[in-house]
């Protein structure tokens, strides 16, 4: 079972979910792997609506000279990135496909960079993907 637990004072305070104790206490007085890391803050809707507000408004100027789409568009953009890494893609028997540069587990911050990173290159091209309002 994974559930989340919170460090407090150096000890481990774990759910209230009835279903976590329920487990424990099926388990009661065996010896249990314990596996202990730090839950990353994945990134936000609000962060993928803009990126995604950018690469729209990046199309808009970019798709009548190139012909491309916004997936082919994502996909050069996590490929020019420093950022990202590549991560191994598998079928669901297990047999390796390759790698992949994917945007779906980061952390916020890394998000951000990347926010950052797609921003940069378009502006390097002529095109701000996020101009000020004109009040």
């Amino acid at each position: 079972m994974i559930f989340q637990g919170l460090a407090v004072g150096g000890r481990i305070e774990v759910s209230r979910d009835p279903r976590v104790a329920g487990f424990l206490w099926r388990h009661d007085g065996e010896p249990l792997h314990l596996e202990v890391t730090p839950v990353l803050l994945r990134r936000t809707v609000p962060q993928n609506r803009r990126l995604w507000a950018g690469y729209a408004r990046g199309l808009k100027s970019f798709s009548a000279l190139t012909g491309h789409d916004r997936d082919e568009l994502h996909d050069a953009m996590k490929r020019r990135s420093d950022v990202l890494v590549d991560v191994p893609l598998y079928t669901p028997s297990g047999d390796l496909i390759g790698p992949c540069r994917s945007t779906k587990h980061l952390a916020r911050a890394t998000f951000s960079d990347f926010n950052e990173e797609v921003s940069a290159a378009f502006a390097g091209w002529g095109l701000d993907l996020y101009p000020e309002p004109r009040l």
